[in-house]
């Protein structure tokens, strides 16, 4: 019987070795606002993302996620969920959800 040829592994590198894993922060959708800080759980359906946007407003947030999560312009927002202002700011450890009503399916967003 034929022997098998087996090609050498690499070593395994070591964790120092490893690239460090980075989150990549979301710019402010408003310049007089500075840039975003601390993480917010976002909701849109069934989508559930954790992002950059503590310190923004909701307007703002919503502007930027629409294009990130397809997130209807008209759905409703809440924080930690209470219904939000469109000039609330966000906190850090936060949730901001979008509120897809019971029957709602795509609607083009």
């Amino acid at each position: 019987m034929e022997s098998l040829r087996r090609r050498p592994q690499p070593p395994k590198p070591n964790e120092e070795q490893l690239p460090h894993r980075r989150t990549a922060a979301l710019p402010s959708a408003d310049p007089s606002s500075g840039a975003a800080h601390g993480s917010v759980q976002v909701i849109w359906g069934a989508s559930v993302q954790t992002l950059e946007l503590g310190g923004m407003q909701v307007q703002h947030a919503r502007e930027l996620l629409r294009t990130l999560m397809h997130i209807d312009p008209a759905a409703p927002a809440l924080i930690d969920g209470v219904p939000a202002r469109a000039n609330q700011r966000i906190n850090q450890g936060q949730t901001l959800e979008f509120v897809i009503h019971a029957g709602e399916k795509g609607n083009g967003y």
